[in-house]
């Protein structure tokens, strides 16, 4: 019998693919440059059509035009009803530019539409950090790794909020779950080098940063050695990684302005600007280089190469030194040389240099021979200073003792600096004492309380501008005996000034550059907090040794 062949069995047809999942499916494999055409063509032949828009706003946002991307994201969000896929994307654009709150109401408005979206909740938390809200951002994170355990921004994000929150142990577990997952991600890498840093693993540290930075190197483990080697006393190699901080974290470090950099030259008749990058307390630390580096570009200073070119001119200051308005006259007394205050140059002017406050150690201080005693080099104003040693002296006989417990920025991520005033029972009962709290905010309550609880009293100034009357500050620190802080402004401000200062530093502090002492300020004395971490230990060790020094004439308060 004859068998007829079977059919051959045809493949079946593609489905016909839309102009708008050509240019989805274009997007996705990176070809943004072939999805732009798409989109462009699409557009042309139907100007109606706002589907484009959203693929138009992810191509832009992709190629890194992010204000042209928020732009069109915002336009397409009023004129398409909304899904969660637009909210994020827009929401990604407001996060980038800075637009903290619009990006909260982006993220929780897409949220309505996909409520089990890991992805989209950890962008929310992601803002949520960034907003020092930290609790609410691990929460958030928490449910999306619920929803979703291997969403690795969800593990990411959870590790940097444990991180500012100083649960080490937490950020290591996050940090190295994100890893299984996927074993390169940077920011993982970071939160992980830093919880370890911060428990005192610097070997189990510096492998990671030394392999990372080998197989994949990128700004922000370049910082993260910094930190490391700084805390090691490794100055060289750690100032050179330091300069890293401003693409490694753009939204702390700004931009550096388009100048050509100063790497230590004389000036050859040109002017260098000295700018802040930081906030008031790091400013202060940093302007302690100040006038060497003065000195160094004029070509006057031991270490500057000689060089035949003229000085310049008598008429125009050599150096710019750009500074918070309130240090402005401070800093005038202190760098005469020096022009000083709002000194950014005008448009079109030139023969200017730059170098940030931040990087002045790496060009003068590399080493911790090289940081000399430092003492004290502001000065008060001798008339405030009359009137603030009147009102002090008249508190009567015993040691005049300044107080800052906490910062003045009450965020969640400062949180492990804080203290309560009432966890310093053992300073303010200290009999011999009197007591003056420098706290810039509100803490009249506060003082009250504490004044009742422990039978004390505490004393204030009500015309008194601890924020931003800082020539009335100087004054009254420069006739205090001594200044205990937590790390705030106002140790950096008192020790610059030449006040003793006893500082309750936190048990891994970059800033002491491997040392038992804070380079930086002669008259400073760091109090490391406890490996317990219960700072009531250390504060308890401040009294007694105050206790003792205040009854043994043969030594100072810095002994």
């Amino acid at each position: 019998m004859k068998h007829r062949p079977l059919p051959r069995r045809q493949a079946p047809l593609p489905a016909r693919i839309t102009p708008h999942q050509q240019a989805d499916q274009l997007t996705r494999e990176g070809r943004l440059a072939d999805a732009w055409k798409i989109c462009q063509a699409g557009i042309a032949a139907a100007p109606a059509d706002a589907g484009w828009l959203p693929r138009l706003a992810l191509i832009l946002l992709k190629s890194g035009r992010v204000e042209e991307a928020e732009t069109v994201y915002a336009d397409a969000v009023d004129r398409l009803p909304p899904d969660a896929t637009l909210l994020n994307g827009w929401g990604i654009c407001l996060k980038l530019l800075g637009h903290l709150q619009a990006a909260e109401r982006a993220f929780r408005w897409g949220l309505q539409f996909a409520p089990a979206d890991a992805a989209l909740r950890a962008n929310l938390a992601a803002v949520l950090r960034a907003l020092e809200r930290l609790d609410e951002a691990e929460t958030e994170l928490i449910l999306a790794l619920e929803q979703n355990p291997r969403q690795v921004n969800a593990h990411v994000n959870l590790a940097a909020v444990r991180l500012a929150r100083h649960d080490f142990p937490g950020a290591v577990t996050a940090s190295r779950q994100a890893l299984a997952l996927q074993p390169d991600q940077p920011d993982a890498l970071y939160s992980l080098t830093g919880a370890l840093q911060a428990q005192g693993h610097m070997a189990e540290a510096a492998r990671l940063i030394d392999d990372s930075l080998t197989r994949r190197p990128t700004p922000r483990m370049l910082f993260c050695k910094s930190m490391l080697d700084l805390t090691q006393g490794a100055l060289l190699s750690g100032w050179a990684a330091y300069e890293a901080r401003f693409q490694a974290e753009p939204a702390r470090f700004p931009a550096l302005p388009p100048l050509p950099r100063w790497q230590g030259e004389p000036l050859a008749g040109r002017q260098l600007l000295i700018w802040r990058e930081q906030g008031l307390g790091d400013e202060l630390m940093f302007a302690s280089c100040y006038a060497d580096a003065i000195a160094l570009a004029k070509g006057d200073a031991l270490l500057a190469p000689p060089s035949p070119s003229p000085s310049p001119s008598p008429s125009r200051s050599p150096v710019r030194i750009q500074c918070d308005p309130r240090l402005t006259s401070l800093f005038s007394r202190a760098f005469p040389d020096a022009q000083v205050g709002d000194t950014r140059p005008a448009p079109g002017e030139d023969g200017i240099v730059q170098v940030a406050a931040g990087s002045l150690p790496g060009l003068l201080r590399p080493g911790i021979d090289r940081f000399g005693a430092t003492g004290g080099f502001l000065s008060a104003r001798a008339d405030l200073k009359a009137v603030w040693g009147q009102r002090v002296a008249a508190l009567g006989p015993g040691l005049k003792v300044g107080l800052c417990w906490r910062s003045g920025l009450r965020l969640e991520g400062r949180r492990h600096l804080y203290t309560d005033l009432v966890d310093w029972k053992p300073l303010l009962t200290l009999p011999g004492l009197h007591i003056v709290p420098l706290q810039y905010d509100d803490v009249a309550e506060e003082s009250a309380e504490a004044e009742d609880m422990f039978g004390i009293r505490l004393h204030r100034w009500s015309d008194l501008d601890l924020k931003d009357d800082l020539e009335s500050v100087a004054a009254l620190l420069d006739t205090l005996d001594l200044v205990i802080t937590v790390p705030t402004a106002i140790g950096e401000f008192a020790a610059a000034l030449g006040v003793a200062v006893w500082r309750l530093s936190p048990r891994i502090d970059f800033t002491c550059l491997g040392s038992p002492v804070r380079p930086w300020f002669a008259s400073m004395r760091p109090f490391p907090e406890p490996v317990s971490g219960d700072r009531r230990d250390t504060i308890q060790a401040m009294a007694r040794t105050l206790d003792r020094l205040r009854h043994d004439p043969a030594h100072g308060i810095l002994e």
